[in-house]
């Protein structure tokens, strides 16, 4: 990991700040942030809004279980499903490379993929291409110099189309998704739709 750059798995990281004359605690575990004075009333309107709902419905038991721990209410978990008539294998030629997709966020795993990939010999390994529908810039300069650094070539690409993605994941040679702290998702449903 690049010295100055967020750390993903931390011990205990505690800080204290003003944040517009509002004093603020933020202590990590991990990856999470346990309430400052804007996360609670943030999760407060969030516990509002569930309590409203007539039903509430989530994508994992996993998601369950964070929404009943966060809310108090028990989240009826629905099956992810993908669209077979516009995400399936194309049987095209596969020298795409590895295939990641998610948000540009720590906790979705990028870095260990990287480090993964520096262990490969150079002159077999494989190029990395991140797709995300969003990125922290932090993320994105410590994923690029990490690459860089350990001999990875990397490319990121962000808001792509889904025509686009059909095609990235069916000339990747394979789909690695190695997020820390999450449920089974549609990641992995696509990658196996298009088999790569």
């Amino acid at each position: 990991m690049e010295p100055g750059c967020p750390q993903p798995e931390s011990a205990w990281c505690f800080a204290r700040g003003s944040v517009d004359n509002i004093n603020v605690t933020v202590v990590n575990w991990g990856c999470r942030k346990l309430e400052s004075f804007e996360n609670r009333i943030l999760r407060n309107r969030e516990q509002r809004n569930a309590s409203a709902a007539t039903r509430l419905v989530c994508n994992s038991r996993y998601s369950r279980e964070a929404i009943y721990h966060s809310c108090g209410i028990m989240a009826h978990p629905i099956t992810l499903g993908v669209d077979r008539s516009r995400f399936q294998c194309l049987n095209l030629e596969r020298d795409g490379g590895i295939l990641s997709v998610g948000g540009l966020q720590f906790s979705k795993g990028f870095h260990l993929v990287i480090d993964a990939l520096s262990q490969c010999q150079a002159e077999t390994r494989l190029s990395l291409t991140l797709v995300a529908n969003r990125g922290e810039v932090d993320v994105i300069k410590c994923l690029t110099e990490q690459a860089h650094r350990v001999g990875v070539d990397l490319r990121i690409l962000d808001h792509i189309s889904d025509e686009e993605l059909l095609m990235l994941h069916n000339k990747a040679q394979m789909v690695v998704f190695v997020p820390l702290m999450e449920p089974f998702g549609l990641v992995t449903i696509e990658a196996m739709a298009h088999k790569s």
